[in-house]
């Protein structure tokens, strides 16, 4: 019988009492106002996303101008960043770069809540070497991140960091 009244008592004392559980639902309240709303922000995710396209938008116009022999110009303008080249390197016209998978205009679309900003302002060209004539500060910024491109002079070289 002294068996069966030790066995009792340790299912008694293995459940939890209402303090404990009050504790963990508390715990778990704060958790879910605190921390979940960072999970599902996708502001920095979204403009991380913009930095890494327009540091390959600035690469890909780099490599189009030394490739083609043609100056390429990139324009931000309108929440688009689009690479245009005059057509024949001697007409005034401006014609799209296409994408390097060919087909439509290379174009890169700036998501609401993510901001592009060139320093100094203006388009960017690249001679036909691939070189830019003043160095160029492009900033992304958006949802709590922030990075920042520089396209060196003379070289026309890309880096950057996020």
């Amino acid at each position: 019988m002294g068996q069966a009244r030790r066995g009792e008592r340790k299912l008694r004392e293995a459940g939890v009492t209402l303090i404990e559980l009050v504790l963990v639902i508390l715990l778990i309240g704060i958790l879910s106002v605190v921390v979940l709303p960072r999970l599902f922000d996708l502001g920095a995710f979204t403009a991380h996303g913009t930095f890494d396209t327009v540091e390959a938008a600035l690469r890909y116009a780099r490599k189009e101008a030394y490739a083609s022999e043609c100056p390429v110009t990139v324009t931000l303008s309108r929440g688009a960043l689009t690479l245009t080249q005059n057509q024949k390197c001697t007409s005034g016209r401006k014609i799209p770069v296409p994408a390097p998978s060919g087909g439509a205009a290379y174009s890169v679309s700036i998501p609401s809540g993510t901001t592009v900003v060139f320093q100094p302002t203006g388009p960017i060209v690249f001679d036909a070497l691939g070189g830019v004539g003043t160095a160029v500060t492009v900033d992304v910024t958006g949802g709590g991140f922030s990075g920042t491109l520089t396209v060196n002079a003379p070289s026309g070289f890309v880096s950057g960091s996020p």
